[in-house]
C-alpha cells in the first residue's frame, strides 16, 4: 500500500539518499550519489520496461552503466551525482 518514500543519509563520503514514488501510471525513483562513489541502482520493472534517466533511456545516459535485468528489477551501476530514473506504466 506505499506510494512513495525517501531516506538519506551521511556517509563517511558525503549524503546519499534515495526516493521513489509510485503511481497508477508512472514510477520514480531519485538518488543522490556522493563525490568519488559508485553505487548500483535497482529499478523495479519488467524486463521490456523502457527506463530512463532525466529525458533520455537509461542505458544510453553518460555515467549510467545497465549492469542486467534480473528477478524483476533492471540493474544500473552509476557514479556520483543526482539522478532520476522514471517509467511510465
Amino acid at each position: 500500500g506505499l506510494s512513495y518514500a525517501n531516506a538519506s543519509v551521511e556517509s563517511l563520503r558525503g549524503m546519499i539518499s534515495a526516493g521513489w514514488k509510485l503511481t497508477d501510471n508512472s514510477f520514480e525513483l531519485k538518488v543522490l550519489v556522493p563525490f568519488n562513489t559508485k553505487a548500483l541502482v535497482y529499478v523495479p520493472a519488467t524486463e521490456k520496461t523502457r527506463i530512463y534517466e532525466h529525458n533520455s533511456l537509461a542505458k544510453d545516459t553518460e555515467g549510467v552503466s545497465f549492469i542486467k535485468y534480473e528477478n524483476g528489477y533492471h540493474i544500473f551501476e552509476i557514479g556520483s551525482g543526482d539522478y532520476k530514473f522514471a517509467y511510465t506504466k
